[in-house]
This record gives structure tokens, sequence and C-alpha cells, in this order.
């Protein structure tokens, strides 16, 4: 009741002012306006640090509408709809744009989504309540901002908005009906997907672009062939690989999977390995090496159609895989191989028999050409290899180079021993002649060759 006393009193002494008193109690609300619209504006920046709700998915951040609400000035103009995305969402949504998976060109809409084709149709479709919320109340024609990490990297003008099935969109992606892929992708869509012309800033693809046509124009390449590494362990029948087709090529075009699921190795030390090998067992300046963000779109069945699309997309003339590709599909008619390949047009592609170890041969041969069974034989599989790193063992020379095992081992398992130099200068022949400070993969580069000594 006194509060309501003191602002009757208020209004009433408001026309006994003089012009300039009243003026001035004018300026005073003004500058008090402007002293809180700060102070809110100070209070919304230093929260944008608050990573507690994910904006990656769409979630709403209550916090963010608490400090709202206490603000004293209110926009003049509403805040731009916007749905938020993630990394993986981004390049994907630049690879279209980028032409690297033409034919397709566009999003899906409602009647292109179900239409019968090897190739999965691109939707739209994120996950999370706020992105719902914004499809829900939009219009065809009304303009999107594309958000990630609370940054505007691209716009979307509507052309539709359509319910989807998430269930039966997660095994047109994955080709599964459940395990943990299947969950993952699973919880990154939405049941409403939206459609029209977009445009995102990702300027990855347009650097590897680039580099790629500058090595084209510096070796005047006409014969390009590409070939799709998932570089967790690069061993020596990757080696070979790339080999047989530096021997018929002008440039070799390496796209080194970069994984948005947990791995044990991360693709910058992946890259490290590869690079390691190129420059010394390679003809290095015959390679370039290109980054391919291994989305969603990726995880089907399809994944080698794309693959190979990918590198049409780029410049390259032929594609090559090995024959125990997943997802290959290969069948004999009449002594000749059909895959599934055959469907890509605007490439040459094709499949190289698998690489294996002979211990008759004693040497790396081609698995179709060796004579002797596969009882003599040492396969290179990368999964079964990569756990000798997850136990923290040294592979055999003759499944991966030296070089590159103890690069991985010693970044898998940093400061392994407590006193490394004196076990390395206590166990280790002193070729160098004086005491020098030696690192992990010193230590395990020496250990490597202990191993190869034999006793007489």
């Amino acid at each position: 009741m006194q509060r309501h006393s003191t602002d009757s009193s208020s209004t009433s002494l408001a026309p006994l002012l003089s012009p300039q008193a009243s003026t001035a109690s004018k300026q005073d609300t003004l500058e008090s306006k402007k002293l809180d619209s700060k102070h809110c504006s100070e209070t919304l920046q230093a929260s944008g640090q608050f990573r507690g709700g994910s904006y990656l998915d769409g979630n709403d951040c209550p916090q963010f509408a608490q400090i709202a609400s206490n603000c004293s000035l209110k926009a003049e103009s509403p805040t731009p709809k916007a749905l938020y995305i993630d990394k993986e969402a981004l390049s994907s949504l630049a690879l279209v744009q980028e032409g690297l998976l033409a034919p397709i060109s566009s999003l899906a809409n409602s009647k292109t989504l179900h239409l019968d084709s090897y190739l999965t149709p691109f939707v739209l479709n994120p996950a999370g309540k706020r992105n719902r919320k914004v499809l829900e109340s939009t219009k065809p024609n009304d303009m999107l901002d594309i958000v990630f990490e609370r940054k505007k990297v691209g716009h979307l003008r509507v052309e539709e908005v359509f319910p989807i099935d998430r269930q039966v969109r997660t095994i047109q992606l994955t080709g599964l009906q459940g395990g943990a892929e299947f969950d993952r992708i699973y919880s990154r869509l939405g049941d409403l997907a939206v459609c029209g012309e977009y445009q995102v800033h990702f300027p990855d693809i347009k650097e590897a672009k680039a580099s790629l046509q500058e090595q084209i124009t510096a070796h005047n390449a006409k014969h390009i062939t590409g070939l799709v590494l998932d570089g967790q362990i690069f061993h020596k029948a990757h080696e070979a690989l790339i080999r047989d087709a530096l021997s018929m090529s002008d440039l070799v075009v390496l796209f080194l999977l970069k994984p948005y699921r947990h791995t044990i190795i991360h693709y910058d030390m992946q890259k490290e390995c590869v690079e390691l090998a190129m420059h010394e067992y390679l003809m290095s300046d015959r390679i370039c090496t290109i980054p391919l963000d291994d989305t969603y779109l990726f995880t089907g069945t399809n994944n080698v159609l794309l693959h190979a699309m990918v590198a049409r997309n780029y410049g390259c003339t032929h594609f090559i895989v090995s024959d125990n590709t997943p997802n290959l599909s290969v069948f004999y008619e009449r002594n000749t191989l059909y895959s599934v390949l055959d469907v890509i047009s605007g490439i040459s592609t094709s499949i190289k028999g698998g690489y294996v170890y002979c211990d008759v041969c004693q040497m790396l041969v081609n698995r179709t050409t060796c004579p002797h069974g596969k009882h003599h034989h040492i396969s290179y599989d990368t999964e079964s290899i990569l756990e000798f790193f997850k136990a923290g063992l040294l592979p055999p020379s003759v499944l991966v180079r030296p070089s590159i095992s103890a690069k991985l081992i010693a970044h898998l398992f940093p400061n392994r021993f407590s006193n490394l130099q004196k076990l390395h200068y206590d166990l280790m022949p002193l070729n160098d002649g004086v005491l020098v400070p030696k690192s992990e993969e010193d230590f395990y580069l020496k250990l490597m060759q202990l191993y190869e000594i034999h006793s007489k």
C-alpha cells in the first residue's frame, strides 16, 4: 500500500514540475533504461559461455530465458528464426552445396523423399525442442538462419516443412535395425524435416578443391586416381595399393576419412602417420591427401557409391577399391566381375584383389595372383591390427612400419616409463657416441630393432 501511495504522489506532482525539470526527469528515466539494457546485454554475453544446454541439438537453455525476462528494454525487431545444427550436419550440407554428391543437388521434399533410388535422399530434420518449435511455426518463403556453435553459418529459404518417420529414416541411412551406430544416428534426427534453397559457409571443402586443382595443373595430370582410406591404422597393404595406383596414374588422391564418432586414434594423428609414410616410402609429390568428413550420410550400405561420386566430382578420372571393401556387392557372371560401382558413370572404377603376406613367397602379394593357399597368408585386417595398439603392444613390422607403430604407441601411452632415459641407454646400443635425450618414439623404434635380432 505504501508503494501505491508514493506512485500516486509522483503522478499528481508531475503537472506542477517546470518544463526543464520534466525534461531532466525524462532523461534520467532514459539513462536508467540504458543502464538496465547495458547490464542485461553484458549478462547475456557472459552467459554465452554457458554450455549446459546443447545448441548443437537445438535444445532450450532456460537460463537465457530467465535473464531475458528481467531485461527492461525489449528488442524492437523479433529475433530471426534459426535452426541449430552440429558440424556433422553442416559438413553434409556443404558436401551437397559444393556439388560433391551430384546428382544429389538439393534437400529432399515430401514427394522426392520416397523415390526408389540407389542414392539416399538428402534430408534435413535436426533434433531438439527448439528446432521443432521453429519448424512448427515456419511457413513457406520464411527465411531461417542456420546456426552452428552460436554463430550464423548460413540461411535457408523454406519451401516445405513435412513430418518424417525417424525410425524409417535411420534404417534408410544405416541399413541397420539397431545397435550403437543406429542409436547415434536416431538420436540426432527430428520428426519434422524442412526443404528449400540454402547456403552455408564451410571453407574446408573449397580449400581442398583449390589445393587439388593446383596439383592437377602443376602435374598436367590427365589420369587421376582416387582412393578412400580409413586411416586409423596405415599398414603395408595400404602402401601396396597406393604403389599400384601410382604406377598407372599421373596423380593419386587419397581421401582420408575424418570420423565424427569416437575413435582410438584421432584424425590428426592418423593424418600424421599417412604423411610420414608418404614422405619416407612413397612418391609424395604425386600424392594429394584430402580430408573427407565421414558424416552420417556415409553410414549406409551405399557408402562406396557415395565415395566414388565424391572422387568423380573432385575431378578424379579413376577410382580404385579393394575387393574386401564393405558393401561392394561383388559377383561374377560368365567370368566377368560386376559390382555395385557399375551404376556410377563419369569415372572409371576398378576392384583390386586384397594384399597379403605369403610366408612361402616371403613377400607382400596380391591374393588373386598368389598360387599358395590361404593357410600361407598373413592378412591385413585393420580392426585386428588395431587390437595391438589398444593393448599397448607394437605389432610385427611385417604388418605396420616400425616408425608408424612407434609414433602411435607413444601417442596412445604417453609417459609410460618412469625413467625412460636410463632404460634406453641401459638396453640400447649407443650408436650416437654421446648421451642425447631420447623420446618415447625413439625408444620404441630401437625396441623394434631389438625384436628383429636373432641370437645364434
